[in-house]
């Protein structure tokens, strides 16, 4: 549970473009959503290679190698994120162990991986009576989970540890630096060439 969480969420993120208040395509599969006062964040990366951004994201910008972002972070908005992504991640591995050789015909080595290393998690929600429901009890149910991870994943800890987190995305390897503070984000550009400057989007 403590090591495989990040990779499985990551591949099972979905974000809904069309009830977006903002949307900007930055390249290479990332984009900027932007929703509601505290729901501004980077998608189309992963988790595991810190190169997916929850909210709430500051200020951005990109060019044709990079993404750089400030960062507020909001736990409520990290826990709602999260327990949303547990909620899918246990309708998918349900399917899954429901018809494998579906799947196994159907989906992408990477993703199958991912989904059966979700396996503890599984466990863990239906333990607590998850349903397939998808309804309120369920939500809440998940947001609990999402809660204790944000305070025993060493990952999440780092990212609640400073007020502005600061985040450099290579595109191309899809490598995420960050959380970071100011002093190690300027260093960092300065180390990559990126000359990019923060724009606030909203």
């Amino acid at each position: 549970m403590k090591q495989l969480f990040p990779l499985v969420l990551a591949l099972l993120f979905v974000s809904s473009c069309n009830m977006s208040d903002d949307y900007y395509e930055l390249g290479s599969g990332f984009n900027y959503i932007g929703e509601g006062a505290e729901s501004h964040y980077i998608s189309g990366g992963d988790i595991a290679h810190n190169t997916l951004i929850y909210g709430n994201v500051l200020s951005y910008n990109s060019d044709g190698n990079f993404i750089i972002a400030e960062q507020e972070p909001s736990r409520e908005e990290y826990k709602s994120e999260i327990g949303s992504d547990l909620g899918t991640s246990y309708y998918r591995y349900h399917d899954f162990i429901a018809d494998s050789a579906e799947w196994k015909r159907n989906w992408p080595v990477k993703e199958i991986h991912a989904t059966r290393q979700f396996a503890s998690l599984y466990t863990t929600l239906k333990s607590i009576g998850l349903s397939l429901e998808n309804n309120t009890a369920d939500k809440e149910k998940c947001e609990i989970v999402a809660d204790s991870l944000l305070k025993m994943q060493p990952y999440y800890q780092s990212i609640f540890r400073h007020k502005r987190n600061y985040w450099i995305i290579d595109k191309k390897s899809n490598i995420g630096y960050g959380p970071v503070d100011s002093l190690h984000f300027t260093q960092q550009c300065k180390r990559l060439g990126i000359t990019l400057e923060l724009e606030a989007h909203y």
